[in-house]
């Protein structure tokens, strides 16, 4: 009789992994084709046209004294070579990386 019972509860147990497994892959994979399916609530909306073209400014390194900058409003891109520097230490970069040849014009 024990070993019945033993064998019985063995089954339940295994049933109910198997279900668990079951409903688990199956959400899984629901999940998986909503986000396969995922496409852009407006054709207008403005974050899936072109790009503005401006510099992504933090997180990168200032091209002047090579600290990450944190936030975009501390930083700003050359007009020059469109590299993020920190907005004091633009002239610095400017003037170090700008240099006026012998007729007093930039290289560029």
């Amino acid at each position: 009789m024990r070993a019945q019972s033993t064998s019985l509860l063995g089954m339940i147990v295994a049933g109910l992994v198997v279900n668990f497994v079951v409903r688990a892959f199956k959400r899984h994979s629901t999940e998986h084709e909503a986000r396969q399916r995922a496409t852009p609530a407006d054709a207008d909306d403005p974050r899936w046209g072109p790009s503005e073209g401006r510099v992504q400014i933090a997180g990168k390194s200032c091209a002047a004294c090579g600290d990450r900058i944190t936030v975009a409003f501390e930083g700003a891109a050359c007009d020059l070579c469109k590299k993020a520097c920190h907005t004091k230490c633009m002239t610095r970069h400017v003037a170090d990386a700008h240099k006026a040849d012998d007729k007093g014009t930039p290289y560029r």
